[in-house]
């Protein structure tokens, strides 16, 4: 028989100990459900947005800079609007703006499309749904939330959309999602890419996971539990 094989130095050692689990893995282990927010962190709609409100100025006869707008990323539309008036000097309301943009929206994404992120695209390919709830949670409308849905082709045990409750930073639309899952907010993890996405997400309670997008990462993510690159470090621990 031969030697079993000891640490280096000599001697027969014990066996070396597991390695800690990383952060996120461990709030997957504890986690009942994981609940999704969409653009940004499923679909990359962001320059799509901009570009609706680009084209809604045009209009006006003033412009918008993309670097300006990505401070608004995460607000509800109306706030976006607002934002803008103020910053743009606008003669017009921010329900004004919001009816200019509506119309320009739907060329815009007939033109280009909705993109699905490709790490998003492998993880939903492996979601274990036996292990755990699964929900999307947007604060586009209903009718946008049903067309991403037909693009990402992934069947959400609960889907809330912004219509009819507080915008983020409000916690009401993650409390909303939670109550349709049946679960307590501390029993989920969330996946976010805005700093107002992570500061609703914490004041419901919930764990929450920063994903920073590409037009998001100088955000403040403080409030988060922690911070990802990808949502392909979240598969590698489910395969």
């Amino acid at each position: 028989m031969g030697k079993s094989r000891g640490r280096k130095g000599g001697g027969k050692g014990a066996a070396a100990a597991p390695a800690p689990a990383s952060p996120l893995a461990t709030l997957l282990a504890d986690a009942r459900a994981l609940v999704f927010d969409l653009d940004g962190v499923l679909v990359s709609t962001d320059k799509l947005k901009y570009e609706s409100y680009r084209r809604a100025l045009d209009r006006l006869g003033t412009d918008l800079s993309f670097k300006f707008y990505k401070t608004l990323i995460g607000l509800s539309r109306m706030a976006t609007c607002q934002a803008i008036v103020e910053h743009c000097r606008l003669k017009v309301s921010a329900k004004e703006l919001a009816d200019l943009r509506e119309a320009e929206h739907p060329g815009v994404f007939a033109e280009r499309g909705v993109e699905v992120i490709p790490a998003a695209r492998k993880l939903l390919a492996v979601l274990p749904r036996d292990r755990y709830k699964l929900a999307l949670v947007s604060s586009s409308t209903r009718d946008r939330v049903t067309a991403a849905l037909g693009v990402l082709d992934f069947d959400f045990d609960s889907v809330v959309s912004g219509e009819g409750v507080q915008p983020k930073p409000a916690p009401d639309i993650y409390l909303k999602s939670f109550k349709e899952l049946g679960i307590r907010a501390v029993e989920a993890v969330v996946f976010e890419d805005s700093e107002n996405g992570v500061a609703a997400a914490a004041a419901a309670g919930a764990h929450c996971v920063a994903v920073p997008a590409e037009v998001t990462q100088g955000q403040d993510f403080s409030e988060a539990d922690l911070r990802i690159a990808s949502l392909n470090e979240v598969r590698e621990l489910l395969r």
